[in-house]
């Protein structure tokens, strides 16, 4: 995985190809992340079978405020985009989610009990293919 704690910042063109486990996670603030594009897909696999999934391979976590995605590509087992406690003010923008991604997700939210805080998330102009979820909600009430 790939950390940026990034303040008034750029983060672009960013390619990730075969990762094994999350691939970036952008903290920090006032950071745009533009032209990023992460393939996670296995060679001989496929959605249907299972075989070969890529589990555990987040495409973007954000706990940053005031962060800009721009433009985001992706074939990914897990969220393509995981807003996590501490994102604020966040967009993120002009994206394609493929192969069997968790979509955009808001949390995984107050794991262990432990108060969560997310305000201002966008989602905007998104494509879904194939994937398994469009946009959820995660939280441990």
């Amino acid at each position: 995985m790939f950390t940026f704690h990034v303040t008034n910042g750029l983060v672009a063109n960013i390619r990730l190809i075969k990762p094994i486990a999350w691939g970036i996670s952008i903290s920090g603030a006032n950071t745009q992340v533009r032209n990023t594009y992460i393939d996670a897909r296995p060679a001989n696999g496929s959605k249907k079978t299972g075989k070969g999934f890529p589990s555990n391979t987040d495409g973007i976590g954000i706990n940053g405020k005031n962060i800009t995605i721009d433009g985001y590509y992706g074939y990914n087992g897990d969220d393509c985009v995981a807003i996590t406690s501490g994102a604020h003010d966040v967009v993120a923008k002009n994206g394609y989610c493929g192969f069997a991604s968790h979509g955009l997700s808001i949390g995984s939210l107050g794991q262990d009990g432990a108060t969560a805080s997310v305000s201002n998330i966008l989602f905007q102009n998104w494509t879904m293919d194939n994937s398994v979820y469009a946009a959820r909600v995660r939280d441990r009430l």
